[in-house]
């Protein structure tokens, strides 16, 4: 007597879903340029921006200048810490342009106390409300900063 075998079939689970077509859109129009001061977390936080979707490019502080800006036309910046302080001469600063450009910009540690210049002291307001003041004032959108 002979019997018939069941054809094989696979799984349901490793099955392929249906493809869906999605139009392409420019994956690096949306994009945050992210200046390092060298911090030991500036990796993290291009880690972070990315995972919420947000392509991101990290770039040391010297070789960010105007022309640099105007071609990666950055819609946000991140100012990454370091080790440096702002209270000592001729430490790295983010180019004036950062500020001029009209894109949110967010200073973190280091980073916040170089948008400013750099002056700390105890003051009669709270350094934020000043901080907030003069990069307003030069055109920014400011994302407050945090320090660790």
């Amino acid at each position: 007597m002979r019997t018939l075998e069941a054809s094989p079939q696979k799984p349901p689970s490793l099955s392929r879903p249906a493809l869906v077509k999605v139009p392409m859109t420019n994956l690096h129009a949306d994009r945050v340029l992210i200046i390092d001061f060298g911090s030991q977390v500036t990796q993290l936080i291009a880690r972070r921006v990315r995972e919420s979707g947000v392509y991101s490019e990290i770039h040391p502080y010297q070789a960010v200048n105007d022309a640099f800006l105007d071609d990666f036309e950055p819609r946000a910046v991140i100012l990454s810490g370091g080790p440096a302080s702002v209270t000592e001469t001729e430490t790295p600063r983010a180019p004036a342009k950062v500020f001029e450009m009209g894109v949110p910009v967010l200073g973190i540690c280091y980073g916040q106390m170089a948008m400013v210049g750099g002056e700390p002291g105890i003051g009669k307001t709270r350094a934020a409300g000043e901080l907030a003041n003069y990069a307003q004032g030069l055109g920014a959108q400011v994302i407050w900063g945090w320090c660790y």
